[in-house]
This record gives structure tokens, sequence and C-alpha cells, in this order.
């Protein structure tokens, strides 16, 4: 596995019916202890822009008028690994004819479970490797609508803030309205990797690793970056791991 823990996003309009179906995902130590679950589309797709999902477990049917789950899975750009979690067994044809590569029930057993969430990292496994392409530089067109082109050598990290992606490269930063998310998956997995969920760091620009902090190298040393919890064993385990290969 390339991640040390694998973040999950359930979304389900009925998330009483998946306290089962959590409390077998606990005891699977390669899956993230916070597991997000959202009730409605809307709020799936806004979550998907603004943080890093691996997997995304779809109930199939949403209620209240909203979207069905394979309505869901074809709206969302650049999705995640999807899986469909559902009660309604009926569905199982029609998401195989989406993104969607899986399909269990909500009162799967845990052996099964686990096969399955060990297929659905392999997936995720795959596409890091997919997007660890050779690339060179970005086209992006910033705030006041120029287009710059990026280095990707030279970039050292990407904060957003409000909508605003701010990346800074060795001199000079630039601006451009553009979510974290596309930015990051245009960039390759095994050096682009975040400390927290706002922040995307070029592993090649980390000089030294602490608890909870990290310095960047020259010119960009003078005050560390913080890694959150949730973010922090992942991102020391990817930084060991970029050090051996780039010896």
């Amino acid at each position: 596995m390339k991640k040390l823990s694998y973040k999950l996003l359930i979304v389900d309009d009925k998330p009483e019916t998946l306290v089962y179906l959590k409390m077998l995902l606990d005891d699977i130590p390669f899956i993230n202890k916070d597991i997000e679950v959202l009730t409605n589309a809307v709020d799936a797709i806004q979550y998907l822009k603004e943080n890093e999902v691996d997997i995304l477990l779809l109930d199939m049917e949403l209620g209240s008028g909203d979207i069905s789950g394979i309505k869901l899975s074809m709206m969302i750009a650049n999705p995640p690994v999807m899986a469909a979690c559902s009660a309604h067994p009926q569905y199982v044809f029609e998401a195989e004819d989406t993104s969607i590569c899986a399909y269990f029930s909500k009162k799967i057993s845990f052996n099964a479970l686990q096969v399955k969430m060990v297929e659905l990292v392999e997936r995720v496994d795959r596409k890091l490797e997919n997007q660890s392409r050779d690339i060179k530089h970005l086209l992006m067109t910033n705030l006041e609508g120029k287009v710059i082109e990026l280095p990707l050598a030279d970039i050292y990290y990407a904060i957003i803030d409000n909508s605003t992606l701010t990346v800074y490269l060795e001199a000079e930063q630039y601006q451009f309205n553009e979510h974290l998310n596309s930015f990051q998956s245009r960039l390759p997995a095994h050096s682009f990797v975040r400390p927290r969920n706002n922040t995307l760091v070029h592993l090649a620009k980390v000089d030294l690793v602490r608890t909870n902090e990290f310095y960047l190298c020259k010119p960009r040393n003078i005050d560390p970056l913080s890694m959150t919890a949730d973010f922090k064993s992942n991102f020391k385990h990817q930084f060991e791991i970029y050090k051996q290969n780039n010896k």
C-alpha cells in the first residue's frame, strides 16, 4: 500500500443505518478513522472540491427528491475511487455502467468488507501511480487572467484560502481561482503530499520534519509549517519513501 491510511467519504441520506458498517470500517487498520458522512449530493460535491478523499462510498437512493447515487457519481469531476454501498441490490447492474467499481451491502461481513476495501485501495494505488507521470510544467491562468507557466521543480507549496489557491515558488507566488484537489490531481502523486487539509507540499523542498511541524528548504525556511493529526502520519511516511527513492 502506498499510504498508511486511506480517507473515506460516505454519502447516505440515512446515516443512522451506517452504525454497523462504520464499526467494521474502524477495525480495518488501513482505513482512516476520520470518516466523513454526508447526507446529500450538494454537500458531497462541495466537500470533494475542498478535501482529499481516496474512496467514496455511495448510497444508491439519497431520498427527499435528491439525485441518486448513480447520477451523483457521474457529476463529480476527477472522482475518487467509488463504490456503491446500499440496501438496494437492484442498482448493481446500473452501477456497472458508471465509474462505480464495486458494490456491497450495508450488512456485509467483516471479512468480506476487508476484501472489498483491499480491492478499492489497490485501485487507489494504481490511480496514484498513473498520477505520478513525468510532468515538467503546468500552465495556469492567474486571477488577473494571465497565463502562468509553473515549473514543477520550482514549486515549494500551495495553500487554498476562500477558493483562492496561492502557489509559492522560490521567490515568487501566484494566485489562481482553482480548488486544491484539482491542482493536486495534475501533479505527480509521489512528490506532492498534504500535511494538512488546505496545504499541498512538494516533498523535494522539505528540509526537516519534526513532531508536528516541518521546515522547507531555503529561502522559504524561516517559519515552519504545521501538520494536523489526520494528515501527519501519512505525510511523514510519504516523505521517508520520497527520501529513500531520491538518494
